[in-house]
């Protein structure tokens, strides 16, 4: 079915490619040294090894090159895409990595995989639908253009150049820990930026119940949510890189300014859970750092943090709640613990976890674990023969 399913995709690919293309879809890799004319497609349909193509000094593409499936390509000198108006497209778990070389523009799809070690890409970087790139080197949009991320994309800008602007769109989530931003940064609908190092040159755009988190110290503004609608953040960043921004804040986006030295960690509901309703559990968590703590607040969200339900407020920071599970059922639940005093010190479980309901009771279920097991034959086992009857002389109940 595996088979027949991507030869029904290459006879769709062929079809869509007026001018031909050149398909890979063999489990080898194949280095690219010439001057090629047409699309170049690179596929894993049926081979147990992935495809690789390696576009090597003197390579060059004019047209597209396109990776599916499991497929590997890398950049490693030469030039792809050479001809005005054509891209280099990755999609369904491929992996891309640039050394060097030149890419005019790079598009990432549906949970691929990039790394961009040195090269360029001369115009847009774009990442739609859980696409991940890490950025250590190189530069991007080095005429003038954007990196765009979108749709639970990931960006890690760990160093390098971006030479415009940086959209973070639609439950995107950006972290730049070095490397500069030429211009100007906005952050929309749901997505999550995070910055504790690098150079940032425009001014941040936080709109839509976006989330931003400015991680170091020595700032001009006190620890915490930032008030102001705009203004200018100066301080220090994690990686001791200075900080000089202009800030916008519209519809309901936040900006968080928070100490790297201190954090809480939640360790538990922490991802991969199943809980029972009306059951008790202990939430779970942590302190590390110089931080005095006495209370936290505590919250779930059943949405995936779409929206958040206060557990407890102002309690004895022990390290640990017992909170007894909500009627309710969800496959996208989080728990969220923060200090009562100082919301910048917060942590929120790193995965999802369940809360079900029992389908139905079972009368067998002694312990209303919604599971009929050992635990309730022992449960049987140990009251056999009770009889609560205090009619029934045998049973000595007065």
């Amino acid at each position: 079915m595996k088979k027949l399913l991507f030869v029904l995709i290459s006879i769709t690919l062929l079809s869509s490619f007026s001018y031909g293309a050149i398909f890979y879809d063999d489990g080898q890799t194949h280095n690219i040294d010439f001057l090629l004319f047409d699309d170049l497609v690179v596929m894993n349909s049926s081979t147990d090894e992935p495809t690789t193509a390696n576009i090597i000094s003197g390579g060059s593409l004019y047209y597209e090159l396109h990776a599916y499936g499991d497929s590997n390509v890398t950049v490693n000198g030469g030039t792809v895409s050479s001809g005005g108006g054509h891209a280099f497209f990755a999609y369904d778990k491929s992996k891309v990595e640039i050394i060097e070389g030149i890419v005019n523009d790079l598009k990432l799809f549906n949970s691929t995989t990039a790394t961009i070690n040195g090269g360029s890409i001369r115009y847009y970087l774009f990442l739609y639908n859980d696409a991940i790139v890490h950025i250590y080197d190189g530069s991007i949009g080095e005429v003038g253009r954007d990196l765009n991320a979108s749709n639970n994309a990931k960006v890690y800008l760990h160093g390098g150049s971006l030479g415009r602007h940086l959209f973070v769109n639609n439950y995107a989530e950006v972290s730049i820990s070095g490397g500069a931003i030429s211009n100007n940064i906005s952050v929309n609908d749901d997505s999550q930026l995070f910055i504790s190092g690098g150079f940032i040159g425009g001014t941040l755009f936080t709109k839509f119940n976006s989330h931003t988190t400015v991680i170091g110290t020595e700032f001009n503004y006190p620890l915490g949510y930032i008030p102001d609608t705009s203004g200018t953040i100066t301080g220090t960043l994690a990686n001791g890189d200075p900080l000089d921004i202009p800030f916008v804040r519209e519809g309901n986006g936040a900006i968080l300014l928070k100490d790297p030295d201190i954090s809480l960690i939640v360790t538990a509901p922490n991802g991969g859970e199943r809980y029972l309703t009306d059951k008790p559990v202990d939430i779970q968590y942590t302190i590390e750092g110089d931080a005095t703590i006495p209370t936290v607040d505590i919250e779930y969200s059943p949405d995936n943090g779409s929206s958040w339900i206060t557990i407890a407020t102002g309690i004895s920071n022990t390290g640990t709640y017992e909170w007894v599970i909500p009627n309710i059922e969800s496959e996208e639940c989080l728990v969220k613990v923060s200090s009562a005093d100082n919301p910048t010190i917060t942590d929120i479980s790193d995965g999802t976890f369940i809360i079900f309901q029992c389908s139905e009771v079972n009368p067998a279920d002694l312990n209303s674990d919604c599971y009929v097991n050992l635990i309730d034959f022992a449960l049987f086992a140990e009251n056999w023969l009770w009889c609560g009857d205090r009619y029934n002389a045998s049973c000595g109940v007065e």
